[in-house]
């Protein structure tokens, strides 16, 4: 199978990457590289330049002939952000989709895998989350996710593509062959956070939620095991009618922010020192994903553990700083 990947040289797109390598597919890439990391787009065939470009799209389909899907990472993707400048976060995520769909659809292609988020549970989920739960975009970042499910929606209904929503839920560590991993160090996310921290102290935020040691709670999954449930869902999608599924990808754990923070504490050189902190202003008790539509449609489920996850990330680190990276 051909899969043109967006987003390619971002975090989950690099990783998406690896995953199809691996599982013997030929990629495609295309990336503006306003974010990405040049190295993980070099590696494969590939085109610079925007999604929203009929020019630069096409140009990617002719790097090889019959591209069979599309799996598209390729997004604006921080939360804060998007609340300050909204506008942006829907020409982004949504225009620039719409406009990506358009292209791929008048060459012809009709499958599409799409990079969702949890994000669109909103601030008070169910402790266990399930993909029957309430959608509540409470940024405008969810809110992108929401609007573009919503168009594959109407795209399948009216025939038009076999599409895939996943929907992330907490993305860590790094390919345990130091392939892809986190290449921007102000990464809002915990654990670069942690691993930020290292041979200092890291404060937990909130220490009286109702959970086992009063932390919130995440399901954190490992960034490789996301990137193999996308190769699932491309793969099923040649098989299936005109259809649109959202399926949650987790780790299907609930992990306490202090036990991330212990595990990063023994696992990074020079230790962790963990204080305790204030809750934080829109703070949330967190949940954890069901994973059994994943499972049951996909074939999928996780592999690594949080040791796993963390200690890919600490080797992804160290290799970053030192430049000694795999191409």
């Amino acid at each position: 199978m051909t899969v043109l990947v967006t987003g390619a040289a971002g975090y989950v797109g690099a990783a998406v990457v690896s995953a199809l390598l691996d599982a013997g597919d030929e990629v495609v890439g295309v990336d503006d590289l306003s974010r990405g990391h040049r190295p993980f787009l070099e590696r494969i065939p590939h085109v610079v330049g925007d999604v929203a470009d009929d020019a630069v799209v096409r140009a990617a389909f002719e790097q090889h002939a019959g591209i069979d899907a599309v799996i598209h990472c390729a997004a604006r993707t921080i939360v804060g952000d998007s609340v300050v400048d909204p506008l942006t976060y829907y020409r982004e995520n949504v225009g620039k989709t719409l406009q990506l769909l358009q292209t791929v659809l008048d060459l012809g292609c009709r499958r599409f895998v799409f990079s969702s988020s949890a994000a669109v549970y909103g601030s008070a989920p169910p402790p266990v989350v399930d993909e029957t739960a309430p959608v509540d975009a409470v940024s405008p970042y969810a809110a992108t996710k929401l609007v573009v499910e919503r168009v594959l929606d109407d795209l399948a209904a009216a025939g038009d593509v076999q599409a895939a929503s996943l929907r992330y839920f907490n993305p860590v560590g790094a390919d345990p062959d130091l392939r892809n991993g986190r290449s921007d160090p102000a990464s809002p996310d915990v654990l670069t956070a942690l691993l930020a921290s290292a041979g200092g102290r890291f404060v937990v935020n909130g220490t009286d939620w109702d959970t086992p040691d009063g932390s919130p709670v995440r399901d954190f999954v490992h960034v490789a095991d996301v990137a193999r449930a996308h190769v699932h869902a491309v793969h099923r999608s040649g098989a299936a009618p005109a259809g649109h599924d959202v399926i949650n990808i987790g780790s299907g754990r609930a992990t306490t922010i202090r036990q991330l923070a212990t595990t990063v504490a023994r696992l990074v050189p020079g230790g962790l020192r963990i204080v305790d902190g204030p809750r934080r202003p829109g703070d949330t008790v967190g949940c954890r994903a069901d994973i059994s539509r994943a499972a049951r449609l996909l074939g999928w489920q996780p592999r690594a553990g949080l040791d796993d996850a963390v200690r890919d990330a600490v080797r992804w680190s160290a290799a970053l700083a030192t430049s000694e990276l795999t191409p």
